[in-house]
């Protein structure tokens, strides 16, 4: 092979290796967050975007979080929030988790929070059933007001941690 080819062929692969480097060097994994679990570890993308409120929909109806199956003490709320937001990160889309504790149960809870660009910040969570069946829900969290989980495309309520919106929201902590 020509001297002046070889030249051609390095240049390119450096040329590659630095745009791999560029995009690679944007996604961390060092952000962690204490939960009652453990310690969580989560992707932070720094180059993820605050998406539009269809570009989220899109995302989530591709996303299959919500099908996995919750298992107590094994895979739970926590666990949903925390594949959701890495998910979320990888795709390049900026996610928060939510930390929610409620007056009126005796269980915490955990969702995500994603900062739309149209339509503000929208709260979402995506746990899962035993069976499998999970569906993506769009909730309001404010401090004194119930827990009530909608599905995002049908706007049928869903219900509560215990299929009723008697969880009142106590505190709550968005960690981005």
């Amino acid at each position: 092979m020509p001297i002046r080819k070889r030249i051609y062929v390095i240049v390119g692969i450096c040329i590659a290796a630095i745009i791999l480097l560029l995009i690679c060097s944007d996604i961390e994994t060092s952000n962690q967050i204490e939960s009652c679990e453990g310690n969580l570890e989560f992707i932070v993308n720094n180059s993820a975007v605050n998406p539009t409120w269809n570009e989220l929909e899109s995302f989530l109806m591709k996303d299959n979080t919500n099908s996995i199956k919750y298992v107590d003490n094994d895979f739970t709320c926590t666990n949903f929030a925390q594949t959701l937001k890495n998910n979320s990160e990888e795709a390049g889309i900026k996610a928060a988790y939510v930390y929610i504790e409620f007056s009126s149960c005796k269980h915490a809870h955990a969702c995500n929070a994603f900062n739309t660009t149209d339509k503000g910040l929208v709260f979402i969570d995506c746990t899962g059933t035993i069976n499998g069946t999970g569906e993506d829900r769009i909730v309001t969290i404010e401090k004194g007001m119930a827990y009530c989980p909608r599905n995002i495309y049908s706007n049928q309520l869903i219900g509560c941690l215990n299929d009723s919106c008697t969880c009142i929201v106590k505190d709550f902590k968005i960690t981005w």
